[in-house]
């Protein structure tokens, strides 16, 4: 997942994981914002990034779950439910 600390979706997502938030693979963008440009910047321009519901999207932000190959932005809780099986 990649994040913003200080963004409220992102903490919403971080509080719906609990105490399995460290069981992902979490950036926090914030800190790492070059690098986290240059990575969602690639999925947009390799056209696999994608809203919750699938759509090809040509934004990038936060909160996005990479799972695979794609980059799901603006994921949500129910969502990543949906995308992953994962209660």
């Amino acid at each position: 997942m990649r994040n913003d600390s200080t963004c409220l979706k992102c903490k919403s997502i971080r509080s719906y994981f609990g105490d399995s938030v460290d069981l992902i693979n979490t950036v926090d963008c914030d800190e790492n914002s070059d690098q986290c440009i240059i990575e969602l910047e690639s999925y947009r321009d390799d056209r696999r990034a994608r809203t919750p519901s699938g759509t090809i999207t040509e934004a990038v932000g936060y909160p996005t779950a990479v799972i695979g190959d794609t980059a799901y932005v603006g994921i949500t809780p129910s969502a990543l439910k949906e995308l992953t099986g994962c209660e």
